[in-house]
């Protein structure tokens, strides 16, 4: 289906809109609104509820299946019927659920001719989906051979999947003419680039500058910002916005996650083993500095804030609360006729321990008779035992 200002005529293009639920172009088949004259090209707007797919090229004729808005041809490829063409591509609009296109197919809205200045002919590309994928060769562009190049507006809700050499671009001058880059932007929950498939995304230019590329996403993987583009049989793929001669564009990614894959270098010798060593040894100068865990007293532990507490058979606490140390002083102060010289008293570590016949535990100091050798403590990275000690 199209609508042609073909060569010779000064009239322009008829604008195309479906309205449908699912939408198949394969083997060559198009839909375009283009012109290869005077003329401008049409609009195109397509709405399909639930899946648009463009599959294949023409049997024989390597004519790709796809959605055009062109002036004279796709530049760059077998599709360049009437690189003299004066007149503007137009403006394309692509709305679905499901985007597929796959196998050499092509949604364009650029411009063939080689001799333009820099106003350039191409259109404009967008697109809203909830899924865009591009598979084996598939292309979606905005390029010129002169002139600026279109820009191209992705709107991908969930998933945009790259793979197999497939392509973003709004390259101008792709024959060493002049024109800026154009413009891509693109939103998406995902944007993937599947590994080793050299998939692009590009705004480059020749003499003049470099087009501005933004994309904005949950996660981006498995494509990279580069200086320049490499070659189609590289199988790492790249995002760039350069120019050959004129001033580069530049890549804006916000995304809160970055590729896994990119960036990540272990150092040489990732654990300084004989250091580690000597410095986490019981008996080193570091570990006797470091190692200090000291509990006074004759009890065990109180338990946490978030452990229930337990029996007073398990547990007594030995400390005087402040009214009990207030009421033992003022008797203290009754009864005493002078005042006794103060001693610290030595923390002594505890040698053992005596089980009374309620069941409680008492750490002493000096065994006076056979108790239970105190438990051994397993030597720590800054220390060789962590003692507890009574007073």
């Amino acid at each position: 289906m199209s609508t042609i200002a073909v060569e010779g005529t000064r009239g322009n293009a008829g604008r195309i809109q479906i309205r449908t639920n699912k939408l198949s172009v394969r083997d060559g088949a198009t839909l375009q609104s283009s012109t290869l004259g005077e003329g401008n090209a049409g609009n195109l707007s397509i709405r399909a509820t639930e899946s648009i797919e463009l599959i294949g090229v023409g049997a024989g004729t390597e004519v790709p299946s796809g959605l055009f808005s062109l002036s004279g041809g796709i530049p760059g490829t077998n599709f360049e019927i009437n690189r003299s063409a004066t007149g503007r591509a137009g403006n394309l609009r692509v709305t679905t659920h499901l985007l597929t296109v796959q196998d050499n197919a092509v949604i364009a809205v650029g411009s063939a001719n080689p001799n333009l200045d820099e106003r350039g002919l191409a259109g404009n590309l967008r697109i809203t989906a909830n899924r865009l994928q591009a598979d084996n060769q598939a292309r979606l562009l905005a390029n010129t051979n002169s002139g600026r190049g279109g820009n191209i507006d992705l709107q991908v809700s969930d998933l945009l999947l790259l793979n197999r050499n497939s392509e973003i671009s709004t390259t101008a001058g792709s024959e060493r003419r002049g024109g800026d880059g154009g413009n891509i932007i693109l939103d998406t929950g995902f944007l993937i680039g599947s590994p080793n498939t050299n998939n692009d995304i590009t705004a480059n230019a020749f003499t003049g500058d470099g087009g501005d590329i933004q994309i904005n996403g949950e996660a981006i993987l498995g494509l990279s910002p580069a200086d320049t583009l490499t070659p189609r049989n590289d199988p790492q793929s790249n995002i760039t916005a350069s120019s050959a001669l004129g001033v580069d564009g530049d890549i804006i990614i916000n995304s809160p996650d970055t590729d896994p894959t990119r960036g990540l270098q272990l150092p040489e010798l990732p654990l300084a083993e004989p250091l580690l060593v000597r410095d986490c040894l019981p008996t080193s100068n570091l570990a006797h500095q470091r190692s200090s865990f000291v509990v006074v007293g004759r009890g065990g532990l109180p338990p946490t804030p978030n452990e229930i507490l337990n029996s007073e058979e398990l547990w007594q606490d030995w400390r005087l609360t402040e009214v009990e140390t207030a009421i033992e002083t003022e008797a203290v102060g009754r009864h005493s006729i002078a005042a006794v010289p103060t001693q610290t008293l030595e923390i002594t570590e505890a040698q053992g321990w005596l089980r009374s016949t309620t069941g409680q535990v008492k750490l002493i100091a000096h065994a006076t008779t056979p108790t239970i050798p105190p438990i051994p403590f397993p030597s720590g990275c800054f220390g060789s035992r962590f003692p507890l000690h009574a007073n």
